[in-house]
C-alpha cells in the first residue's frame, strides 16, 4: 500500500532542470531525510548530483544554497556521475562516482566529500574536496564496486574490482583518512589486495562489501563462459592485517549461494546476504551468517519484500 505521508501519493518526482535525471543511489539519514545521487544532464553533458529530501517527500530548501539538490561537474568537458552515497557522525557527505577524463577520453574514478549543506569540502584531499581514486592503484583498467563504507570519523573505504591480470582477476579495498589522503599504515601501502584463486579460470570480481567490527565481508562473484549462472562466495578479511580472517568459513572464504546481491551487516556481528530473484513473484533466499563461529544459522525462502 502507498504510504499517503509520502508526497500524498507514496510517490516524489523531482526535476533538477536538467534533460534527463537518472537517480543511481540513495541513503536515508537518521532522522529520516533521504539523500539521492546520480547524473543529470546539462546541456551536452552528464554531471553529478545530490539531492536532499525530506522524511514526507519534499525538498529539502536548507540543502543546496535553497534549490535543495547541488549539481557539481567532475569533468569540464566530459560526462561524470555519482554512483554510492554515504555520510559520517558530522552529516559530511560522500560520493562515489565515475567521470571522463578531458585528456585521454579514459574513465576515472573519483571520491568526493560534501558538507551537509551541500557545500563542496575542499579541506578534503588535496585541497579541491575530492581524491582521484585512479592514481592511488597501478591498475589500468578496473571498474569500482558500488558500495562505499564510510566510518564515523570520516574513514572511508571505496572498493575497486573486476581487474584482470595473467594471474587472476584482481580486485583492490583503499582506506583513506578523514582527510582524504591514502592510509599508508594499512595492509600494502593502503592497499589491500584479493586475487580469487579460482582465477583466471573465471572472472571474479566484487559486487558489494560491508564492514562489521575488524572485518570487511564481501561477495565475490564469479563467471564463465562455461557456467549458465553467475555463483557467490563471502570473503572476510581482517581489517588489523588486510589478509583474509582464515577462521571464516574455510580459510576466509564461505560459498554461500548463487548470485549473492546485497551484504548487510549490524553492531551484533552478524552478516546478511540475499540472492536476488527478477521476477517478483519468485521468492528471495535469506541467508543469516554467525561471525564467530562461521555457522549458516538460518537459510530460509521468503517472498516478502525489504525496504533498501
Amino acid at each position: 500500500t502507498p504510504d499517503t505521508t509520502f508526497s500524498n501519493d507514496g510517490t516524489a518526482v523531482f526535476d533538477l532542470a536538467g534533460n534527463d535525471d537518472d537517480a543511481l543511489a540513495h541513503h536515508v539519514l537518521e532522522d529520516g531525510h533521504i539523500l539521492i545521487v546520480g547524473e543529470s544532464r546539462q546541456g551536452e553533458k552528464d554531471n553529478t548530483f545530490i539531492l536532499k529530501a525530506s522524511s514526507t517527500g519534499e525538498l529539502d530548501l536548507s540543502f543546496g544554497s535553497g534549490f535543495g539538490s547541488v549539481v557539481h561537474d567532475f569533468s569540464l568537458e566530459e560526462d561524470d556521475a555519482a554512483i554510492s552515497v554515504n555520510v559520517d557522525a558530522k552529516g559530511r557527505i560522500y560520493i562515489l562516482g565515475w567521470a571522463q577524463s578531458n585528456v585521454s577520453e579514459s574513465e576515472y574514478y573519483y571520491l568526493a566529500r560534501f558538507l551537509s549543506d551541500g557545500t563542496l569540502d575542499t579541506s578534503y584531499g588535496d585541497g579541491d574536496g575530492w581524491v582521484d581514486l585512479t592514481t592511488l592503484t597501478d591498475e589500468s583498467v578496473f571498474r569500482p564496486s558500488h558500495d562505499l563504507f564510510v566510518a564515523e570519523d570520516g574513514t572511508a573505504w571505496p572498493g575497486l574490482s573486476g581487474t584482470q591480470l595473467k594471474g587472476g582477476w584482481r580486485n583492490q579495498f583503499f582506506s583513506l583518512t578523514p582527510e582524504g589522503h591514502l592510509d599508508r599504515s594499512f595492509a600494502d601501502n593502503g592497499l589491500m589486495t584479493y586475487i580469487s584463486p579460482q582465477s583466471p579460470d573465471v572472472d571474479a570480481y566484487i559486487k558489494a562489501f560491508t564492514i562489521v567490527g575488524q572485518n570487511l565481508y564481501a561477495v565475490e562473484t564469479l563467471s564463465s563462459e562455461d557456467a549458465d549462472d553467475a555463483r557467490s562466495n563471502i570473503l572476510s578479511f581482517d581489517l588489523t592485517t588486510g589478509k583474509l580472517d582464515r577462521h571464516f568459513g574455510i580459510n576466509g572464504n564461505l560459498n554461500a549461494a548463487a548470485n549473492v546481491q546485497i551484504i548487510l551487516g549490524d553492531n551484533s556481528g552478524m552478516v546478511f546476504a540475499m540472492d536476488s530473484a527478477s521476477p517478483l513473484s519468485e521468492n528471495v533466499t535469506v541467508i543469516d551468517i554467525h561471525t564467530n563461529p562461521s555457522t549458516i544459522s538460518a537459510f530460509i525462502e521468503t517472498d516478502e519484500r525489504y525496504e533498501g
